[in-house]
């Protein structure tokens, strides 16, 4: 269970930071 919680962790974090980078992206271009 715990090795599922960490994973899901990492997932979202690398989630967030897609988001983040598309934010950024779409602003530079806006």
């Amino acid at each position: 269970m715990g090795l599922f919680h960490e994973r899901y962790i990492i997932y979202y974090m690398q989630l967030i930071s897609l988001c983040r980078d598309f934010v950024s992206f779409s602003i530079c271009f806006a």
